[in-house]
């Protein structure tokens, strides 16, 4: 191939023996960067990630390791920088629940104040993917609402349930609806009552599944 070519891998099928050895391999076969992903794929998406794996593999190998999961936080992508000294982080579900959390790694990495987005800003982003898939749907006789709903399950992870009637807004039939339904919903949120910041909020656990917050 033109331009570089990388790997990702996770840790192991049922196991994570042959980690360093399958990055070696990556590395020996001439590859520019390796991403890890240090959960097995019997794990799926539960438990996790051991970020000591990725330590390990980076120190062992010459080429950039980035590093990948549980990144649900700004402040996680920084502490996983200090703990396994990789090159990157890589995050996927993390930026669909916050997308804003690149924005906010930039800013906590020069030391700026890190933005803080509110309800206001979720329904222009939530306006914006609708405009982006309008652009490229090709199927005159529907709408992209499928696709919109399945995005702003994502965005209600950082929305309390007691704040929101999560349920109808995806009973909407239509995008038009759903569109206003959810700017009516969501513009009245303050951002202090969202979990968008960029660490957990007091009471909150993280898991591969995204944060929860704890209950007595």
């Amino acid at each position: 191939v033109t331009g570089r070519l990388s790997a990702k891998l996770r840790a192991g099928f049922d196991n994570t023996d042959d980690a360093l050895v399958n990055a070696h391999l990556v590395e020996d076969s001439g590859l520019d960067f390796i991403a890890i992903h240090p959960r097995r794929r019997v794990d799926h998406y539960r438990g996790t990630a051991d970020w000591r794996i990725i330590e390990r593999i980076r120190r062992e190998l010459c080429i950039p390791v980035v590093g990948n999961g549980d990144i649900w936080y700004a402040q996680s992508a920084l502490r996983m920088f200090e703990e396994t000294n990789c090159d990157a982080v890589m995050l996927g579900r993390p930026a669909l629940r916050n997308p804003w959390i690149f924005r906010q790694i930039g800013e906590l990495l020069a030391g700026r104040e890190v933005f803080r987005p509110s309800g206001a800003d979720i329904a222009q982003h939530l306006q914006r993917l609708a405009d982006g898939l309008l652009a490229r749907w090709k199927h005159a006789a529907t709408t992209p609402v499928g696709p919109l709903k399945e995005q702003l399950n994502y965005l209600f992870r950082a929305v309390p349930d007691a704040l929101l009637d999560k349920r109808a807004l995806l009973r909407q039939p239509t995008l038009v609806l759903l569109l206003e339904a959810a700017t009516e919903a969501f513009e009245r949120l303050p951002a202090e009552a969202l979990d968008l910041g960029p660490a957990p909020p007091p009471a909150t656990v993280t898991s591969s599944l995204g944060p929860q917050a704890l209950t007595a």
